[in-house]
């Protein structure tokens, strides 16, 4: 789940935990190693694997490339995955996330042309 830091600063958020069996939220912030926990960026698209263990967040900034965020939902841990891409506005919301048939490739799709892909086990964009 996302929750924003500020209600001034609707970019800026952390990913946390819920415990849905006990109804109640999990302390600390889910952070990709290496990254701050304040996470900045707009969700576009999502796609989750069959297992529903992966769930994939592909996230516009305003400044800089837009990002997947690889959120295992059971271990509780993240990856971010920046993108070789340089998108407008315009490409960036119209983008979407798909998995291939396997699960073992991410594709991210704008205006009808693949623009990235990324392998799920690795997370290297290829």
């Amino acid at each position: 789940m996302s929750q924003h830091r500020s209600a001034e600063d609707l970019v800026a958020y952390v990913v946390r935990g819920y415990d849905l069996a006990h109804k109640h939220l999990l302390k600390g912030a889910i952070v990709a190693k290496g990254e701050s926990s304040t996470m900045r960026g707009y969700p576009v698209s999502r796609a989750t694997a069959k297992s529903g263990i992966w769930v994939y967040t592909l996230y516009h900034r305003q400044t800089g490339k837009p990002f997947i965020h690889a959120l295992n939902t059971n271990a509780r841990f993240a990856v971010c995955i920046d993108l070789p891409w340089a998108a407008t506005d315009q490409e960036a919301w119209s983008a979407r996330l798909a998995l291939s048939a396997t699960g073992n490739r991410l594709l991210v799709r704008s205006n009808g042309a693949v623009v990235a892909t990324v392998d799920t086990r690795s997370f290297r964009v290829l």
